[in-house]
Formats: structure tokens, C-alpha cells, sequence
């Protein structure tokens, strides 16, 4: 017998995982219609079949509808990040969102968010037991809640099921896997060795991206997640037409010791150049 259990990835979770709560008062809550929501939600696997001892991604669309956003979980002014709520067989594991890229998206206040808009995809990967059996089914099921916003905010939940057939050899790919395959190449990078950090004090970071081979930097953004050091005034800071950026810092927090975020820049004819995340932890005194 297989039996279910639940997995949550949890508001406030690391950076590659999880969601934020409302931050302020600034996102204007208001009515929408329940039958209509801007965002149309499904649940993909890159693999129409599962296999024992195997893994396959999974892929929480949203279609958002123009002029409408939803939230990554940064250090935002109004909003929250989409969070999932899991349900699966216990020879199932489930890992964290793997969050693409945001964008900076400011209104008048002034507020700072960090954004999705159009057709954005929530990875996590999917591991299977070596104890799963063949000719049997698997089902998934996905609760969400997410806070959709063009001028004011409607938050929302779904559910989301799938439903997979275990077979004795490898998986078979499904409709969905080029798209999945395009998006985990998007995925934010490990820098490596191709970001100098430079720690002015505990309170003062330089970052300066070095992509080889990649052209001379001229715009850099900084998206902060909500987990890692607070980011002093990140509307003003954390954007620079330059080729380093310097972040100012909250003053040091035992709950937060780590900057963390994603690094994107851009060469001088406005080309991406790199997306990163950032994960660095604070020099003690």
C-alpha cells in the first residue's frame, strides 16, 4: 500500500524555497471574482511515466494576465510569494521551488517589489524510492496560495493534481519537457569564482560580477531575498549603472546571516550577461 503524506514549503524558507507574508499595508486588498482569477495555474512534469529510483521535474505554471503580477519572495514592500502545500506518497520526495529571476517593479510611494509577469514557471524536482512499484499509479497533489496584483491585490488559492504511472524502466518524456528543460536553463547560475565580494565593513558589501569572456558591465540589479540581510533602502542601492554595485546593510541579526538574493547584470547595449544567486555570509567582527 502507498500511503500519502504531505510535504509544505513554508513562508519564509530558504532562498531557493518557500514564501513570504504580507510585508505592509501597501498592497490594497480588493474583491475579485473567484471564477476569474488573473493568473491560471497547472501542475507539469517533464516525464509522462515515473520510475523507481528515478527523478523527473515538476512545474507549477502560472499564465498571468497582462498588466497583472504575482510575487517572488524578496524584500518586497506589498506582497507575498506563491507558497505549495503537498500532497504524495510517502516513496515520494518533493524538494524546493527553484525560483527563476524577478524583476524590479516600482510604483508610487515609493514602492519596491519583486515580480513575475506573463508565463512563469515554479520548479522543484521529484525523487522517487526504490521501493516504488510498477503498474501502479502515483497522484500529486498541489495546494497553492498566491497574492495576484495589477492596481490593488486579490489573493487566491487553488488546487492541482497529476496523476503519473509507475513503470519498471526509465521515465518516458511528456509534452511539457521542453518547456521545463527552457526553464531550468534560465535558472539563476552559481557565480563561482566570477563575483568578487568585497566586505567594506558588516554593514557595507561591494559586489562586482566578473563573467569571462562576457563584455564590460554597465547595469547591475540586486533582488534581496526575504530570508538573508535586509537591504538599507533597496529602491535607492540595489540598482546601479555601473560595473559593481555597493549594498548598505541592516546591522547584524542572528536570524539573518547570510546576504542572499540574485545578482543579474547587463553589458552596455543592454544584453543580459548574468543571473546569479548569492548566498555570502557575513564577516564577523
Amino acid at each position: 500500500m502507498i500511503n500519502a503524506k504531505r510535504s509544505i514549503l513554508a513562508r519564509s524558507a530558504p532562498l531557493l524555497a518557500g514564501a513570504a507574508a504580507l510585508h505592509s499595508a501597501h498592497a490594497q486588498l480588493i474583491p475579485g471574482d473567484p471564477n476569474s482569477p488573473a493568473a491560471k495555474i497547472r501542475l507539469l512534469s517533464d516525464t509522462a511515466t515515473l520510475a523507481p529510483g528515478q527523478s523527473a521535474w515538476l512545474a507549477i505554471e502560472f499564465d498571468i494576465a497582462p498588466k497583472w503580477h504575482i510575487y517572488w519572495p524578496g524584500q518586497n514592500d506589498s506582497g507575498y510569494a506563491p507558497s505549495v502545500d503537498w500532497t504524495h506518497p510517502e516513496e515520494i520526495t518533493i524538494g524546493p521551488i527553484n525560483w527563476p529571476g524577478p524583476r524590479r517593479y516600482v510604483m508610487p510611494g515609493p514602492i519596491l517589489d519583486h515580480t513575475y509577469e506573463g508565463r512563469v514557471l515554479l520548479l522543484t524536482q521529484l525523487t522517487t524510492s526504490t521501493d516504488l512499484k510498477p503498474g501502479t499509479d502515483i497522484v500529486l497533489h498541489a495546494r497553492l496560495e498566491w497574492l495576484e496584483c495589477e492596481d490593488g491585490c486579490v489573493p487566491r488559492d487553488g488546487e492541482l493534481s497529476l496523476r503519473l504511472p509507475v513503470v519498471p524502466d526509465s521515465p518516458t518524456p511528456s509534452a511539457d519537457a521542453p518547456s521545463i528543460a527552457t526553464a531550468r536553463a534560465a535558472l539563476p547560475k552559481d557565480p563561482g569564482n566570477a563575483l568578487r565580494v568585497e566586505w567594506s565593513s558588516s554593514t557595507e558589501v561591494v559586489l562586482t560580477p566578473m563573467p569571462p569572456g562576457a563584455p564590460s558591465i554597465a547595469r547591475i540589479a540586486f533582488y534581496p531575498h526575504e530570508s538573508g540581510i535586509e537591504i538599507i533602502n533597496p529602491l535607492k542601492h540595489a540598482e546601479a549603472r555601473a560595473a559593481s554595485i555597493t549594498l548598505p546593510l541592516a546591522e547584524p541579526d542572528a536570524d539573518k546571516p547570510h546576504l542572499k538574493g540574485i545578482l543579474e547584470c547587463w553589458d552596455d547595449t543592454g544584453k543580459p550577461v548574468a543571473l546569479w544567486i548569492v548566498d555570502i555570509p557575513r564577516p564577523r567582527n
